[in-house]
């Protein structure tokens, strides 16, 4: 292009230029060095202002924006709402807030980086104590969330329990529920420990106590434990008589763990040929075996049973029903497994565990009106039930029973009970069922 047809071209390209944007060079006498407006728009920016480095704003939005201020590196604003944010402030790296009231920084005094929702959820990192800080608020919240696409997932602080993890299958773990420290479920093996456990109280079975042993051609077998009634301690042995009579002292520790209140049952039994043995003088410490006929030198085999040390009184069958029916209730509100045979023997599984569906339930505490409102929200079209609960976990009333359709469902509970009485006032659980999770609200009733 020859140098004509060049400045030809630059001169009509400045023309078309000074439609759209208008050049002010004021100097020292201005707040800008340099100020531009789109005269079809009224969109202006500045470039060395007094107060900032470059400064633009589209008038028709109401969207702003600044570099190199006094207080801000970077700062921007969404139109008229509160949505903004900025990076490089005196107090903040970065510093984000949604018009929603949601908000979030990174890189303060305190804080490596924090985030609140409106309603009060905040997670933290690096504060001065905590590394990582989580906090949920309201019915159905979580302190922490981590999910998978396997389908496990963890939930930290979730209501009405500490903790909550769930395997791609039907196994979890729930960590501090009411009354219970730790409930697990597997379709194998709801725990396996590799080395000792040690447990301080007492141990409830509802199943058989098996010990398992390795043959030696690698197959394995079982051997029940013997139980009884009461706790009890055995110790065994084999003696000889010595012209009539033995005296047997009972190993260490046995004597220190046996009661002396309740008669020691020493019973003894001859090898070879007939002979009477009896036994005298029981104590915690041993007994005495003498010939009554027969063999004076016979020898026999023997064993004892004492009653545990500090167990001398038969088990409060009452207080172990009224325990184990605190557990059953605990475990109805939270639609956890409760204490029935594995499914391989009852030839189904009785009850399903929380999955990770989006089943969500929430309710409104009671009002003016004398209701309560229940909003819950199903995936995809299922048999729900809706039931109403007390502390107790007596089901009080049902809401709903039957199908429901995908989405968001409301229903109001007029606070009586199946015969249609008022219920007194008191807390209560609104347990939603639907196949494949179970979700419980806590509302209470203040009359």
């Amino acid at each position: 292009m020859s140098t004509l047809k060049k400045l030809v071209f630059f001169f009509a390209l400045m023309l078309t230029s000074v439609n759209v944007f208008a050049e002010q060079l004021e100097g020292s006498g201005s707040p800008w060095g340099v100020k531009g407006t789109a005269t079809v728009t009224s969109n202006f920016g500045y470039l060395g202002h007094t107060s900032y480095g470059a400064y633009g704003e589209c008038e028709s939005s109401g969207n702003y924006g600044l570099l190199g201020s006094d207080s801000y590196g970077v700062f921007g604003k969404y139109g008229s709402s509160n949505t903004y944010g900025f990076l490089g402030s005196s107090n903040y790296g970065v510093y984000g807030r949604h018009s929603s009231g949601n908000y979030g920084y990174l890189g303060t005094w305190n804080y490596g980086a924090y985030a609140r929702n409106a309603n009060g959820n905040t997670a933290i990192l690096g504060d001065p104590t905590r590394g990582i800080y989580a906090y949920g608020t309201g019915t159905n919240s979580f302190a922490g969330h981590f999910s998978h696409s396997s389908g496990t997932y963890a939930y930290l602080a979730e209501n009405a329990m500490a903790g909550h993890f769930k395997g791609a299958g039907t196994e979890e773990v729930h960590i501090g529920l009411p009354g219970i420290g730790l409930n697990a479920r597997g379709s194998e093996y709801a725990g396996n420990f590799i080395g000792d456990v040690n447990i301080s109280g007492d141990l409830y079975v509802s199943g058989d106590k098996d010990n398992v042993i390795k043959l030696d051609d690698g197959s394995w077998v079982t051997m029940s434990a013997t139980e009884a009634p009461y706790p009890e301690y055995t110790i065994s042995g084999r003696a000889k008589l010595v012209n009539g009579a033995v005296s047997i002292e009972f190993e260490e520790p046995y004597p220190q763990v046996i009661s002396k209140e309740i008669p020691i049952k020493v019973i003894v039994t001859p090898e070879g040929s007939a002979s009477l043995i009896y036994v005298k003088d029981v104590s915690v410490k041993g007994f005495t075996a003498a010939s009554g006929f027969g063999d004076e030198n016979a020898t026999f085999n023997w064993i004892a049973i004492a009653r545990v040390k500090g167990k001398e009184q038969k088990q409060d069958y009452k207080a172990v029903t009224a325990k184990m029916q605190r557990l059953e209730v605990s475990q109805k509100l939270l639609g956890l497994s409760t204490l029935s045979l594995p499914s391989s023997q009852n030839g189904e599984e009785t009850h399903q565990v929380q999955s990770s569906s989006e089943t969500n339930l929430s309710v409104e505490d009671v009002g003016s009106t004398g209701t309560v409102n229940i909003h819950y929200q199903l995936l995809k079209q299922a048999s729900v039930t809706l039931s109403v609960f007390d502390v107790s976990g007596r089901q009080v009333k049902t809401l709903e029973s039957g199908q429901a359709g995908a989405g968001n469902h409301t229903l109001s509970w007029d606070c009586t009970d199946d015969a249609g009485r008022k219920v007194s006032a008191g807390v209560y659980y609104v347990r939603l069922d639907d196949g494949t999770a179970v979700k419980n609200a806590k509302v209470t009733i203040i009359k």
